[in-house]
Parts: structure tokens; C-alpha cells; sequence
């Protein structure tokens, strides 16, 4: 696959289904953070997701600039979604929110902590398939014409 210079690269993997315990490690950390601890849900879930970013992150360091790029494009969707939700429905956000258990800081009115999530997520959707399929772009050397 050829695309602006760059081709998609695999790498193979022995035991493919290991590729999975980041994930499980992830939700289940999230799981006992909420259930044992008393960590509100949106904290845990920061926490479990962070934590599969991270740790494929540490795994496949190629993924890191595709993870952080991904992140700031959902953040950047997201937040014209909040914006007109909250004009067409002002009351919205202290009617939905538990503004008493997150921090209550916002940005352009939205809880900063929604803004995180979105990166996490946005950056775990960038690289868990790439991650799984042992995908990595390389750059091809430049054709002389």
C-alpha cells in the first residue's frame, strides 16, 4: 500500500492473542478502581484507558506521533458537538454532569476532563489496529524522475 511516500509495513506476530492484555489489563484496572476503590467512574475510566495507551505506547514507540495526532483530531471533532449543544441546550451541562465530582474546570465551557477523554480515546482508536495488525509505516526512498 502506497501512500504520499510512505508504504504499510507488518510486523508478524508470534502469539498474537497476548496482543490483547493491554486492553484486559486496562478495563480491569478501571473495573477495580470503580468498584473496590470508589474511584468515580470517569476517573477509573481515565485511568484503565490511559493505561492501554501507555502501555502500547511503550510497546510500539512507532505508534506514539500517530497516537497524539489521533487524540487531538477527536478532541478537535468534539468540541464543535459541545458547542452546539450546549446553544441549543443551555442547560445541558448542569443538568448532565456531576460537576461536584470532576474538577469543574472548563474550557470554552466544556469540563476539561470530557477534552481528556476524547484525546485518550481519540488516540487508543488510532493505534489499537495498527497495534493489533502489526501495521508501521515506513518512508520510501524518494523516486527520481
Amino acid at each position: 500500500m502506497r501512500k504520499d511516500g510512505y508504504k504499510s509495513d507488518s510486523v508478524s506476530y508470534k502469539h498474537k492473542y497476548l496482543l490483547f492484555l493491554p486492553i484486559v489489563f486496562g478495563f480491569t484496572v478501571a473495573g477495580v478502581f470503580f468498584r473496590y476503590f470508589g474511584v468515580f467512574t470517569f476517573y477509573s475510566n481515565l485511568i484503565g484507558f490511559g493505561l492501554v495507551m501507555l502501555i502500547i505506547f511503550i510497546i510500539r514507540r512507532d505508534l506514539i506521533y500517530e497516537g497524539i495526532v489521533g487524540g487531538f483530531l477527536l478532541v478537535l471533532l468534539s468540541i464543535p458537538g459541545y458547542l452546539l449543544t450546549f446553544h441549543f441546550f443551555p442547560y445541558w451541562l448542569p443538568e448532565y454532569w456531576r460537576l461536584n465530582a470532576i474538577s469543574g474546570v472548563l474550557f470554552l465551557g466544556i469540563p476539561y476532563e470530557d477534552l481528556v477523554w476524547w484525546f485518550i480515546v481519540g488516540a487508543n482508536l488510532s493505534i489499537v489496529y495498527d497495534y493489533y495488525n502489526g501495521l508501521r509505516l515506513r518512508k520510501l526512498p524518494e523516486e527520481n524522475d
